[in-house]
């Protein structure tokens, strides 16, 4: 009897399924699924069910990654993609002058993997060069690299992070490259892409602190300034330089770019205003041989390109004040030329130990990530203030933030940014200094005592747009009891978690390292050393000397003689006062923090 039925294509999994598919492992049922999907079914799906599809297909992505890269190390293999014995014996004789049996041998891989990049570039129709490196980024990943295409290939990372590990040990023996995968890749599935990164060169340095501070060495000797033409009489400007020498550079010009923000007609975007800034202070000094930008702070920033009543010509394109002028033009509203309280500066967290050259664990540069220790002793040389930080030593998360403050009423903004040092929203990189200070519990302006408190436990940082976020749409937040982890829910039901970020080395990871065998100088006591961090801020107007430490000093009288140092040397150098003169009055209860915008709802949100 004949069957008049067809084969169906396979259905989408119910809405149900789709919750699923998203927290299992990708494999044949999930490609299934997903290759069901099509524009009239993906119709269909409400806004939760869309989302989970969606992490579905990133899993899924994952896997086939992992897939593509066991393809190409297999196809590596010796005679997988031909015979390379007589390709081995020419290389062999090009480069020993021999083609003896054991030459032959040794340079059969080298054959084998270029006959495999000649095979993939024909078959995929990219350049052989182009093939030839994913075949040996493969042939690393099936290698030394195996745990982490593990992860790949299970869904708990994606190629992202993939590459992530691939470049940051390229230079790594398997020994240390072996290490930094037992410290990261347990908790990868948890951390955002740039959350993972700074947690991969941490590991990089802890693995071999001694080389990461020479590789530093010999690529800051390498520095370098680049100038190449671009089409319709544009230029490229390509500078390689320290870290931060490179967030110095940075600083300034967004500080003067932000300037510009809500004033009516400027058109620029912040990039062009940052490019405006840097060309501008190039030709002040160029035009006069100096820079001063005491008088600048809190400067408009008028448009170059504008109309001539945009910018006046007592002031220059980046709104610098022109030489010999003494007008000083009203500065727009919420402009100050501070960063939650304080002038530019470079804040560097490192530990106690560190600091005292006890050891050489990794410190953070905010608005960059982990740098090694010489490096940020010698940032922390020039201090202008500290904050003690106490950490969870499991996770190395800070906790709680002292007093210890050289200014004490910037205190509850400094130990604000100092626990949660960006954005708080999930994935969110937002630095803490270009936030606004949101209240999570909202502050009653006409009731204070009846709102939520301007406080460290009801403070955190929101970027702009997430502020705007949390108080304009259906997201909400939850914070644990420790008031530093919170969880957000979003208008389709997902919640996500934003951890606090690392402030140092958590205590498990020094054990993994110790056994593993890294080199013991980086070894510490854990009931002293990791449980606190000693966060400094540079002071650019001058540098001192650092002092010699006795090593066996307690944690808090080596901080309290920090801040003895700092006190004493503020006596000596009395024409800071002007820094501390310009900055704002305490914190009023608000959440403006941030330069404000006519559109924006008076605070709070």
């Amino acid at each position: 009897m004949g069957d008049n039925s067809t084969t169906a294509p396979d259905a989408a999994p119910s809405p149900a399924c789709w919750a699923d598919q998203a927290s299992a492992p990708p494999g044949t049922d999930s490609l299934i699924a997903l290759a069901a999907l099509d524009p009239v079914v993906i119709g269909g799906l409400s806004g939760g069910e869309m989302v989970d599809a969606l992490i579905a297909v990133d899993r899924a992505q994952s896997l086939l990654a992992a897939r593509r890269m066991q393809l190409l190390a297999a196809l590596a293999v010796p005679f997988s993609a031909g015979d390379p014995m007589r390709l081995a014996a020419r290389l062999a004789r090009k480069h020993t002058l021999s083609d003896s049996d054991e030459q032959v041998a040794q340079h059969v891989p080298l054959a084998a993997a270029s006959l495999a990049g000649s095979a993939v570039a024909a078959a995929l129709g990219i350049p052989t060069v182009t093939a030839g490196i994913q075949v040996a980024t493969a042939q690393d990943f099936t290698g030394r690299l195996a745990p982490t295409l593990a992860a790949l290939e299970s869904g708990r990372i994606d190629a992202a992070k993939a590459r992530i590990v691939h470049e940051h040990t390229a230079t790594l023996t398997g020994l240390a490259a072996g290490t930094v995968q037992q410290l990261v890749l347990p908790t990868a599935h948890e951390a955002t892409r740039s959350e993972f990164r700074d947690q991969v060169a941490t590991a990089v340095i802890i693995a071999d602190p001694k080389s990461a501070q020479e590789r530093h060495e010999a690529a800051a000797e390498q520095r370098s300034l680049a100038l190449s033409t671009a089409p319709d009489a544009m230029a490229n400007l390509r500078a390689y330089l320290p870290a931060d020498a490179g967030i110095k550079i940075a600083q300034i010009c967004d500080l003067i770019a932000t300037q510009t923000t809500a004033l009516p007609g400027d058109r620029r975007g912040i990039a062009t205003r940052r490019v405006d800034a840097l060309a501008d202070l190039a030709d002040r000094l160029l035009t006069h041989g100096h820079l001063d930008l005491r008088a600048w702070l809190g400067h408009p920033l008028p448009d170059p390109t504008g109309h001539p009543e945009d910018h006046p010509a007592s002031a220059s394109s980046a709104g610098i004040p022109a030489e010999g002028t003494h007008s000083q033009p009203s500065a727009a509203p919420g402009q100050t030329g501070t960063r939650q309280g304080r002038r530019p500066h470079l804040t560097v967290t490192i530990a106690a130990t560190t600091l005292a050259g006890a050891d050489d664990l990794p410190a953070l540069l905010a608005g960059f990530g982990p740098i090694p220790a010489g490096l940020a002793r010698a940032i922390a040389a020039s201090a202008a203030t500290i904050t003690a930080l106490a950490t969870d030593p499991a996770t190395g998360a800070a906790v709680a933030a002292g007093e210890l403050q050289y200014r004490p009423r910037q205190d509850l903004r400094d130990r604000t940014t100092a626990l949660r040092p960006t954005c708080t929203f999930p994935s969110c990189r937002q630095p803490a200094w270009r936030c606004d200070l949101d209240h999570r519990d909202r502050y009653d302006q006409e009731q204070p005592d009846r709102g939520g408190p301007t406080s460290l436990e009801n403070l955190h940082p929101l970027c702009r747009r997430h502020h705007l976020t949390k108080h304009h749409t259906d997201w909400r937040v939850h914070p644990e009891p420790d008031q530093l982890t919170l969880h957000w829910t979003s208008p389709t039901g997902h919640h996500h978690t934003s951890r606090p970020r690392p402030a140092t080395v958590p205590d498990p990871w020094l054990t993994t390292a110790a056994l593993a065998g890294v080199p013991a100088e980086i070894t510490v006591d854990v009931r002293t050393g990791s449980a606190t961090r000693v966060q400094v801020l540079e002071r650019p107007a001058h540098a001192r000397p650092v002092p010699e430490v006795d090593h066996s000093i307690d944690i808090s009288d080596l901080e309290q003689g920090l801040v003895d140092l700092l006190l004493i040397d503020a006596i000596n150098h009395p024409g800071d006062a002007a820094v501390e003169e310009s900055l704002p009055a305490p914190d009023t209860p608000t959440d403006a923090t941030g330069p404000e915008d006519p559109a924006d709802d008076r605070p709070p949100f």
